[in-house]
């Protein structure tokens, strides 16, 4: 059997793996299927994998724990990358960095987007209720307890500390991360260009 098509098929069943670990990571928010044989399945061949990254103090967010989405990342990534030696014919030192930083990056610019979706929804609330739209709705001061402090730390980097509101700190925080995800997506994917053409 041809090396490429051994890659091709561990590709796809990474890919069939990682279907199976999003369903799961689906059914942990759906308390009623918690004990359905199906997600007993399920949680018996993911849990494993997923279980290495929940928790982690680096993947926390407040309440929010990206440790499933990086599971599912790398996943992901991995796949592609078999794919892509599959398709390319040839495997070399620069290749592989390449791929590992693209995948790093890939995590890192997800977990990116996330924050500025919820820094987003979080804004547009404000906007159409005020700043204290939280004050009834326990949903809103979950989600607020848990970014606030993210979008002050970003906006006092810009600010010096000086003290602004919450939709003015969203607001900044927003812009930054935008340009941050642009500019390291740029600035990723020129160094993978440099690091393929490495001569080993």
């Amino acid at each position: 059997m041809h090396i490429s098509t051994i890659l091709n098929i561990l590709a796809t069943l990474i890919s069939i793996y990682a279907l199976l670990c999003f369903i799961r990571v689906i059914l942990t928010w759906l308390p009623s299927l918690a004990y359905s044989r199906a997600t007993r399945f399920l949680s018996s061949i993911c849990d494993p994998f997923i279980d290495r990254f929940r928790h982690k103090k680096w993947l926390t967010l407040g309440n929010f724990d990206f440790g499933p989405a990086v599971a599912l990342c790398i996943l992901g990534a991995a796949s592609s990358i078999l794919s892509g030696i599959a398709a390319g014919g040839s495997l070399s030192f620069g290749i592989l960095l390449a791929y590992i930083l693209e995948m790093a990056w890939q995590i890192v610019s997800s977990i990116i987007t996330f924050i500025i979706i919820l820094f987003a929804i979080r804004l547009i609330i404000i906007l159409a209720r005020g700043d204290n739209s939280y004050a009834s709705n326990s949903v809103l001061y979950y989600i607020d307890s848990s970014i606030s402090a993210v979008a002050y730390g970003i906006t006092n980097t810009f600010t010096g500390g000086k003290k602004v509101s919450y939709k003015v700190a969203l607001i900044t925080a927003i812009i930054a991360l935008i340009i941050l995800n642009v500019v390291g997506n740029i600035a990723i994917n020129s160094i993978a260009r440099l690091i393929q053409r490495l001569p080993f």
